[in-house]
């Protein structure tokens, strides 16, 4: 698989360093359009078929899925948008197990992970 970066409801304003990020890391970023959020990662990546369902209430949130990069080239990635003050709270790495979750499920996932390393820290 070409690494690959899916972007979800990235603004305006940090889509240019995102994709910037993308370049410097050799992979491509693929917008993904709020109607297609309820299909599968797989899907989305081209690995898995495509379902007929429709996105009627896509989330909102920034998010983003990187997809065969090597690790020394995600973390490049993720230094990059660190370095130009880009925040996207909601990441994920493609993994066998997330490859076939739809989108709209991976993010509620995220939410929760995200809140409970925000517990932990606070307890700290």
């Amino acid at each position: 698989m070409n690494p690959t970066i899916l972007s979800f409801n990235i603004p305006a304003a940090q889509a240019a360093a995102v994709e910037a990020a993308a370049a410097q890391a050799d992979a491509v970023v693929k917008v993904v359009p709020q109607a297609e959020y309820r299909q599968s990662v797989g899907a989305l990546l081209g690995v898995l078929p495509r379902t007929n369902e429709v996105c009627l209430s896509p989330f909102k949130e920034p998010m983003l899925i990187m997809a065969g990069l090597p690790r020394p080239a995600m973390e490049q990635f993720l230094d990059m948008l660190k370095a130009q003050g880009v925040y996207i709270p909601y990441k994920a790495m493609l993994t066998p197990t997330n490859l076939t979750w739809r989108c709209d499920a991976l993010i509620e996932e995220l939410k929760k992970e995200h809140e409970q390393i925000k517990r932990m820290r606070e307890k700290q």
